[in-house]
């Protein structure tokens, strides 16, 4: 968190946009499991999210997670390796 928090600062330490820009992390239990936890006023318009699904229950949780957070137009941007269950030799 610290670091990409660090790269949003570099990158947009003079620009408005910085203002509109807010990191937290993600707790995918918490908020799939309580459906109150995320307050309408709380719903955002972009997730971004990278290597964010490595075992089945985060894979079961997201689309839960994104409903909650995203409002009704919000967009999922997510990045994942492609050798990611590659088996190692």
């Amino acid at each position: 968190m610290n670091n990409i928090s660090h790269n949003i600062d570099l990158n947009y330490a003079d620009s408005p946009i910085r203002q509109k820009i807010h990191l937290r992390l993600l707790d995918f239990e918490q908020v799939a499991n309580n459906p109150s936890i995320v307050k309408p006023e709380d719903k955002v318009d972009i997730v971004l999210g990278c290597d964010v699904v490595y075992n089945l229950q985060l894979a079961q949780w997201l689309p839960i997670v994104l409903d909650r957070l995203l409002k009704n137009d919000g967009v999922f941007y997510g990045i994942m390796p492609k050798n990611r269950y590659v088996k190692m030799k």
